[in-house]
């Protein structure tokens, strides 16, 4: 373990006598410009170099204000394939942390958290010497083993994109991350992009297979999440997404996209000021999709937030409806453009039933331009409903009609509810336009909802922890 506080400079010339390194950990020192400078080392023709740091597994980079680079020179004898940990925080004048040889050895990384770093602009760069090996022999894609790995930049204003992808040499952290959290970084455009990336003839390898959460927030130039060939990214695993203040996003999924998005649990979108589609479809995919239609499904959403979006005007296309079997929270507040939650193009002459067996909680809640709640004949029934609230729905078409034993809501005529045999028939059947009148309907407790906090962590008004229990006050404003 080497640990140094307080130090105006360091020479890292010495590096070669570390070799049994494995933690480093370097804070206050704000006369270092680089941690290992290799310019100008000279090796003997035909000598085998011992490569530098093979048992480092934890590095700290804390507050050095004049670090420019980690390392300076060819990066060639550097050997990270034990490193686990990187944190770099407040290092205000670095600019990048690897070049794609260094990113590549990275097999082992699981927490690198970057924080701070006012004029870094790219995570991986490639520099001269680099570029001329890879013209001449491209290097294989890497396929480390097994790893968990969680990413997390917060106040990176000059980083423009996160992971940049080309030619055959995607990185390791691309096949094995399963946490990303970005904050505060003013200046990023994208998160991913793969546009140039090739590869070899018969070669199927799938982006994020493993990324099971993700959180944006305060992205103020985000315009793109994922930008190049979508169709290498597979969100299978995808459980938790949370977008919050990226005001320039346009959309978050392709339907291809979206189609892989068969273990989303939790959405939240917040004040997304240009958000005009969740999904939304791009040439190349409505080619394909012509051949071969596949409905939308996302059959393990449990909750779903959105508000401050208003620019949207659906939620979610009727096709996906069915598929929310599992669907315990709906909330959508504040988007003053939204005319639909569940839209279908054109009308259907033919009324269709939906039911949503576990939807407990759903509010509606200023929403001036919200004509209906789904489209024309299609009725939508929750059997498990214990809290409707819809306020502020001023134009608002959609009848909703309460029984001793559901909620049925429908966008036309008024159909016969009837009660089903042996229920009580001492609750009366009450049905109202939210354009006449809010709604609050309330039932209680029944078993099993108590454990609807620790299913749906997101909060409503975003109150609590995600471990803290649901309680009726969190629906609450």
């Amino acid at each position: 373990i080497l640990r140094m506080d307080n130090w105006n400079a360091i020479l890292f010339d010495l590096m070669q006598g570390l070799s049994n390194l494995e933690e480093l950990k370097i804070e206050n020192c704000g006369g270092i410009q680089e941690v290992i400078k290799l310019e100008g080392l000279l090796t003997i023709k035909g000598e085998q170099q011992d490569l530098l740091l093979p048992r480092l597994k934890t590095m700290f980079l804390i507050d050095l204000h004049e670090l420019r680079c980690i390392w300076k020179g060819t990066t060639k004898l550097i050997n990270l394939n034990n490193l686990e940990v990187l944190r770099v925080i407040r290092c205000k004048k670095l600019m990048r942390l690897f070049t794609p040889a260094l990113a590549q050895s990275l097999q082992k990384l699981k927490f690198l958290t970057i924080e701070r770093c006012d004029e870094l602009e790219h995570l991986i760069v490639e520099n001269v010497e680099e570029q001329v090996l890879s013209e001449t022999h491209l290097q294989p894609l890497c396929f480390p083993k097994p790893n968990v790995v969680n990413v997390e930049v917060k106040s990176c204003n000059k980083l423009k994109c996160l992971f940049h992808v080309d030619r055959w040499n995607p990185v390791s952290i691309i096949f094995t991350l399963e946490e990303l959290d970005i904050y505060s970084c003013g200046g990023l455009q994208e998160v991913f992009n793969f546009e140039g990336l090739l590869t070899r003839e018969g070669e199927q390898q799938e982006f994020f297979p493993r990324l099971r959460r993700m959180h944006l927030e305060d992205l103020q130039e985000l315009t793109y999440i994922w930008k190049g060939p979508i169709e290498l990214v597979n969100l299978n695993n995808l459980e938790y997404l949370e977008v919050i203040r990226c005001k320039k996003l346009t959309h978050l999924f392709t339907p291809a996209l979206a189609q892989s998005l068969q273990k989303l649990k939790f959405l939240k979108i917040e004040r997304c000021d240009e958000l005009e589609h969740l999904i939304v479809e791009n040439a190349e995919e409505h080619v394909s999709s012509e051949s071969h239609l596949q409905p939308l499904c996302f059959p393990k959403l449990k909750r779903v937030d959105v508000s401050y979006c208003n620019k949207l005007k659906y939620l979610f296309p009727m096709t996906i409806a069915d598929s929310l079997l599992e669907l315990k929270i709906l909330a959508v507040k504040k988007n003053s453009q939204l005319m639909e939650v569940f839209t279908h193009e054109g009308d259907t002459g033919v009324q269709k039933d939906v039911t949503l067996p576990l939807l407990e909680f759903m509010k509606l809640k200023g929403l001036p331009s919200l004509v209906n709640f789904c489209p024309k004949n299609y009725q939508f029934i929750l059997p498990n409903w214990m809290e409707l609230k819809v306020e502020s729905c001023k134009n608002m078409r959609t009848n909703f009609t309460r029984t001793p034993d559901r909620i049925v809501i429908r966008n036309g005529e008024v159909a016969q509810i009837d009660v089903p045999t042996g229920i009580s028939t001492t609750s009366p059947v009450l049905t109202i336009c939210p354009a006449n009148n809010d709604i609050t309907w309330r039932q209680e407790m029944k078993y099993g909802s108590e454990d609807v906090g620790r299913d749906c962590s997101i909060d409503l008004d975003d109150e609590h922890d995600e471990d803290d229990d649901y309680e009726d006050e969190d629906f609450e404003d």
